[in-house]
């Protein structure tokens, strides 16, 4: 237990900006092994700063009204985070945006300059989310928010479970993430991921039937996303799970404002 405990923490260490004080991070005792076996719970941790984001949303909006409780509470999740999803979303789509080989590709990804492509993409990314949570009813947009950003992890996962890890540099942060996940270790964060919309579906604030489409829709759009990156690059990198998080994301939320009409 106490070591499942300590991958939890090293999971929220790596995928949030939010310290963990000295002593606890000592007593995690930090190793890239304990790195890859600690992404059985990053839905977990996507659980947590959805939550998060979903406890912004309500309290600003009551507060100052549900447009900028939407903004404010993207705003929370990317400092929360690090915009560490984000970042990874707009290299990616600044690389989709090129012409040229898988080298050209990753060498764009791996540029920390924002491109044109990624630029455009990251606003209207961020424009449809805001437009999405206006569009639901405050109580359903508190749980559409833990949902994506919990199923969005586990996409992550999925794609880290089906496919190679293509750098080769050792300076990346997501190298040792390389090996890829055990399927027990892959059933334990779709099980985590799964737990929000399972919960938002028994407490009725959707459909089983739309709740079967936010699972499907989520599973076609990694299918294809991991058959595009088997074609384009062979395999996975650290900006191609951020991209996918934010599809994902941005996919659920969809489908709860298409439920809500």
């Amino acid at each position: 237990m106490r070591e499942q405990i300590r991958l939890a923490l090293v999971a929220w260490q790596f995928l949030t900006r939010v310290p963990l004080g000295a002593a606890l991070e000592a007593w995690i005792m930090w190793t890239p092994e304990r790195l890859r076996a600690s992404a059985r719970y990053f839905s977990l941790v996507g659980m947590i700063v959805g939550a998060f984001g979903a406890l912004v949303f309500f309290l600003a909006t009551l507060a100052f009204g549900q447009t900028l409780g939407a903004i404010l509470s993207i705003t929370a999740t990317a400092v929360m985070t690090g915009a560490f999803h984000e970042d990874g979303f707009v290299d990616y789509f600044d690389s989709f945006g090129a012409a040229g080989d898988r080298a050209k590709a990753l060498a764009i990804m791996k540029d920390s300059r924002i491109g044109t492509f990624g630029a455009v993409a990251l606003v209207l990314l961020c424009a449809i989310k805001v437009a999405a949570l206006i569009e639901l009813p405050i109580w359903l947009a508190v749980a559409a928010i833990i949902a994506s950003h919990s199923l969005g992890r586990v996409a992550a996962c999925v794609v880290m479970h089906r496919l190679d890890y293509v750098r080769d540099t050792d300076l990346s942060k997501a190298k040792p993430l390389a090996e890829k996940m055990t399927r027990t270790e892959l059933l334990l964060a779709v099980a985590l991921g799964l737990a929000p919309l399972a919960f938002i579906a028994a407490l009725g604030l959707i459909t089983l039937l739309w709740t079967a489409v936010a699972l499907l829709a989520s599973v076609l759009l990694v299918a294809m996303f991991i058959r595009h990156l088997r074609a384009r690059l062979g395999g996975f990198t650290g900006d191609t799970l951020g991209a996918v998080e934010q599809l994902t994301e941005l996919t659920i939320l969809l489908v709860f404002v298409a439920a809500s009409r």
